[in-house]
């Protein structure tokens, strides 16, 4: 990874190129091929991602660290989690048009009926989502945004729950995490033509490391 690379707080300017990196580093995923009614569509996905951070960005649980290429101040990443009081019921995700509401119900509104299952009663925290630039990706700036989030797991003495996609899977078992469950996507049943098959997505769990005695 460049040693050029800092971490430093999201600010409201940033938001509309979160929206961007997120959208472009999502793009080959094959699940965001059926998020909307009439296909992938890039500009809707960007338009998409932005609304939501500008939504979570007001959440005052909700954090946001941002990666940047110290030579040219350029954000090359980001990660966002919420730190979920006692669980509670979860207003549950709306699809509205132009998104294909059956498939995300299927798919992510089913990742959020497990999650609340499995941490109901918890205080703890929820990695929304790890993003980085597909031209700066496997440069180790993923896991130096990851590591950040550790320290705040650590510090807070809380669990951390996050959704794996399997080409990260690796990273989240080195750092700390456990599979808790998989869902499973059969994406043939959403019209895919190009054979992709049953797509897995982890759900992970990570126990806080014990405070050293004396740490702050």
């Amino acid at each position: 990874m460049s040693s050029h690379i800092r971490l430093a707080p999201v600010t409201s300017k940033d938001i509309p190129h979160l929206g961007y990196i997120s959208a472009i580093a999502l793009a080959p995923n094959p699940l965001w091929r059926f998020i909307f009614q009439h296909g992938t569509d890039l500009d809707l996905s960007i338009q998409s991602s932005r609304a939501r951070y500008q939504n979570d960005y007001a959440n005052p649980t909700t954090r946001f660290m941002k990666a940047i290429d110290g030579t040219t101040g350029e954000i090359v990443g980001f990660i966002t989690w919420t730190m979920v009081e006692k669980q509670q019921e979860e207003q549950a995700w709306r699809f509205d048009p132009p998104m294909n509401e059956d498939y995300n119900k299927a798919v992510f509104g089913s990742l959020q009926t497990r999650r609340v299952r499995s941490m109901w009663g918890k205080k703890y925290i929820h990695c929304n989502i790890l993003a980085v630039s597909p031209e700066r990706q496997r440069q180790g700036i993923g896991e130096l945004l990851m590591q950040h989030l550790v320290s705040v797991a650590d510090k807070e003495q809380l669990e951390t729950y996050l959704n794996s996609q399997m080409v990260a899977h690796k990273l989240y078992l080195r750092l700390g995490w456990r599979d808790v469950d998989f869902l499973d996507t059969d994406l043939s049943k959403w019209g895919d033509d190009q054979g992709l098959g049953i797509h897995r997505i982890a759900q992970m769990l990570r126990l806080p490391r014990p405070l050293r005695e004396g740490a702050d």
